[in-house]
């Protein structure tokens, strides 16, 4: 990796702090640092960052979620659209273009394997529950072992007391 990708890892770091106290200037600040190459985009820095500022400048980061949603390469694909589906369970404008990456014209592995992760770490909060058990199910029997491997993962999220749905996938 260049030296110039370690110091815009660097200045992102940075602004996950300034998140806590100028999130407008941060998520400036991102907006500027972000034009550049694809695989910059594929870090954990910069899936944290997005995690915790999309939910409030969803609007000001879309053009970025897309354009790392439409990548070529996949972990970057991953990271924009665990982002996406994250600020969907909170955001209707962000709900409609979630469910069109979830389409079969444009989806792809790594936007489904996402949306799996998103919906499985969301069980738990009883306000998108229903909504996530709904749209997980659809992974179990997806084309893509990974995805299949991802929606899986549900049954080791389950609580003692969610064991009865273990009785109905045996």
């Amino acid at each position: 990796v260049s030296r110039s990708a370690y110091s815009l890892l660097i200045h992102i770091l940075i602004q996950q702090r300034l998140l806590n106290y100028d999130r407008d200037l941060a998520i400036n600040l991102f907006e500027q640092l972000v034009d550049a190459e694809d695989i910059l985009l594929s870090t954990r820095t910069v899936d944290r960052f997005l995690c915790h500022a999309l939910r409030t400048h969803y609007t000001e980061l879309k053009s970025i979620v897309v354009r790392m949603i439409s990548s070529e390469i996949p972990k970057v694909q991953e990271i924009g659209a665990r982002g996406l589906f994250l600020v969907s369970l909170i955001n209707p404008e962000a709900q409609s273009l979630a469910e069109n990456y979830l389409s079969n014209t444009i989806s792809t592995p790594a936007h489904r394997k996402a949306a799996a992760f998103i919906y499985i770490s969301n069980l738990r909060q009883a306000n998108y529950r229903a909504f996530c058990e709904k749209k997980l199910i659809q992974f179990f029997n997806d084309t893509n072992q990974e995805v299949q491997d991802q929606a899986a993962q549900f049954f080791s999220n389950l609580e003692p007391q969610d064991s009865r749905f273990g009785d109905h996938y045996r």
